[in-house]
């Protein structure tokens, strides 16, 4: 648990981690409750398997 004791470790670092990706526009949400890899994600992602 956090220290507030209201939410577990895990689940904390998991909805940090997808607020970083959606307000650096890695990923976005299609309207729905899915999300898929914006342009600038799979940029990203490209540089890292070409370094």
């Amino acid at each position: 648990m956090v220290k507030c004791g209201r939410q577990y470790t895990y689940r904390n670092r998991m909805i940090n981690a997808r607020t970083f990706l959606l307000r650096n526009e890695y990923i976005q949400f299609d309207g729905e409750k899915n999300l898929f890899i914006a342009d600038r994600g799979s940029q990203f992602l490209l540089n890292l398997t070409l370094s």
